[in-house]
């Protein structure tokens, strides 16, 4: 399907901390070097150490460096915030605007806190710290409605069946994922587009989404 070199970026630490200016050169060499793809906090990334906005801030970063030499092509798949509930209460919310008012579990420390406080001032935020995690406190009942990834949503209905998404189709701060490419390369481009137009087409992507659980 692919060819050539997707690199898994290790994740550089200095005296502790994330050592973004190292990271910008790695990611420079590597790109200079002809790889056709970039992995950042994978596991050779050291994502099992990383704090959830450590993750983001490194794939943030990976993206603002790689775009000053690469391009790339259209998206194939997005994910974002979604609110989850219980299935039980599933009619009492439609859309985001029925959240603000209710009692929103999040994780402390992470993304959805910061997103909840700033998308639900009417609401009781209640912050749980890890290794318990937001969605519990929904099926426990001590709160309505929890924030997670789309990613996530679908691993917890599955896992939880009570669970049910309330606004799955419309998430927030929504991300298109996407291949990336050399900016020059504009044949190289045309065909991967034309590729991924077609494999959309057939179902391709809906159907790799839903064997990984995407």
């Amino acid at each position: 399907m692919f060819k050539g070199s997707f690199t898994a970026l290790i994740t550089p630490f200095k005296n502790g901390n994330f050592d973004e200016a190292s990271f910008r050169s790695l990611i420079d060499f590597q790109l200079d070097s002809g790889t056709h793809g970039l992995v950042p906090t994978g596991t050779t990334g050291e994502s099992p150490t990383l704090s959830h906005e450590e993750h983001i801030k490194i794939v943030e970063i990976c993206i603002e460096q790689a775009n000053k030499k690469a391009g790339y092509s259209n998206s194939y798949y997005g994910t974002g915030t979604v609110a989850m509930t219980l299935k039980a209460n599933a009619d009492k919310f439609n859309g985001w605007e029925s959240v603000d008012g209710t009692t929103v579990a999040v994780t402390l420390g992470t993304v959805f806190e910061n997103e909840a406080k700033k998308s639900f001032p009417n609401s009781k935020i209640i912050a749980v710290e890890a290794p318990a995690r937001d969605f519990q406190e929904v099926l426990s009942g001590r709160s309505e409605v929890s924030l997670t990834s789309k990613v996530e949503a679908i691993k917890l209905m599955q896992t939880y069946p009570q669970l049910s998404a309330v606004n799955f189709d419309e998430p927030k701060n929504a991300k298109l994922f996407a291949i990336l490419l050399p900016r020059g390369d504009q044949e190289w481009i045309n065909f991967v587009n034309h590729w991924i137009k077609d494999k959309k087409n057939k179902g391709f992507f809906a159907t790799t989404a839903k064997k990984f659980g995407l």
